[in-house]
């Protein structure tokens, strides 16, 4: 990928009824809520509100966090790992049960022959991606 990113992304659904259906010139788009693991950790929250007055306007709004602008500087990935093994806490670390149920979930998934789609160093994946995200009328979030 050209960009390390690690994020989940919830697309919302719309709202079975809408206040704003009637008036076609006032697009609505659907809530998203993005959680970032790494880097710069955080989330960002956007929504749709009415604007004020007239002309029926709704706009999108950020409500977001990031912990780089509140804390300190987080310790990377691998000295809070580390940190952990030589203080013995284990909380962080699977258990050879769950490691043996993943590989029972997982098994039949990589046995079954499925396509596997190439694509260049440095890009945002195959486009095999972006044709099954536009056949579910998804969007790519673009970190």
């Amino acid at each position: 990928m050209p960009k390390r990113s690690t994020q989940i992304v919830i697309n919302f659904r719309y709202p079975p009824v809408s206040l704003f259906h009637p008036f076609y010139s006032c697009p609505v788009r659907s809530n998203v809520l993005v959680i970032t693991l790494q880097p710069d950790e955080g989330f960002d929250l956007s929504f749709e509100v009415k604007r004020p007055g007239e002309p029926i306007a709704a706009v999108t709004q950020h409500l977001d966090f990031e912990y780089k602008d509140v804390f300190a500087a987080l310790p990377e990935a691998y000295e809070t790992l580390l940190l952990d093994v030589m203080t013995g806490d284990q909380t962080l670390f699977v258990r050879a049960d769950e490691v043996e149920q993943s590989w029972k979930l997982f098994s039949p998934l990589a046995e079954a022959g499925l396509p596997v789609h190439e694509y260049a160093a440095g890009s945002w994946g195959p486009a095999a991606a972006d044709v099954l995200l536009n056949s579910e009328g998804r969007r790519w979030h673009n970190p």
